[in-house]
């Protein structure tokens, strides 16, 4: 017996259009608890098309049918719908949340080639990098290291004592 879906995520209208130059809509649904187990092996296994013909209900072979920009704007939107689902899931289920830990790395990375690749596409918009905290840059030093001249320049406070006599 297959559980329902999460009330907490609607369907999402979509459509792309497909290399004959029609247009296919459809909808991407919130997946069952087996089904997103099944989602997050395959994001794991890195097998995109599959996700993509899970999330949306279609098979790959039309999953294939679509040209390379179709397919990107379609994987993106059905990681859109989807990944908050699994992460939903993974803060009360260790196992989701181990699988979820991997992905959110490759999210992390994925964005970053994304916004790499739209400067200067004419992208008006493009993706937001995430800013990298102190923990992830262990080098960073929170506060202004001052240049060794004005360390130089500026007196000490054994300097500016009054000379006993």
């Amino acid at each position: 017996m297959e559980t329902k879906p999460s009330p907490a995520i609607a369907p999402v209208p979509f459509a792309v259009t497909l290399q004959d130059g029609s247009v296919c809509r459809f909808l991407i649904k919130p997946l069952t608890i087996t089904k997103l187990y099944d989602w997050l092996y395959l994001a794991k296994d890195q097998r995109e098309p599959a996700m993509v013909a899970m999330a949306c209900g279609k098979d790959l072979a039309w999953v294939d049918s679509l040209d390379e920009e179709q397919f990107g704007k379609l994987a993106g939107k059905c990681h859109e719908v989807i990944f908050p689902q699994a992460l939903r899931l993974s803060k009360g289920a260790p196992a989701a949340a181990a699988l979820v830990a991997p992905i959110l790395q490759q999210n992390l990375l994925g964005l970053r080639v994304i916004a790499a690749l739209s400067i200067g596409s004419g992208d008006s918009s493009p993706t937001p990098l995430p800013r990298e905290s102190a923990a992830e840059t262990p080098n960073a030093s929170p506060t202004p290291i001052p240049s060794t001249d004005s360390a130089k320049s500026s007196p000490t406070a054994a300097e500016n004592k009054p000379a006993a006599s």
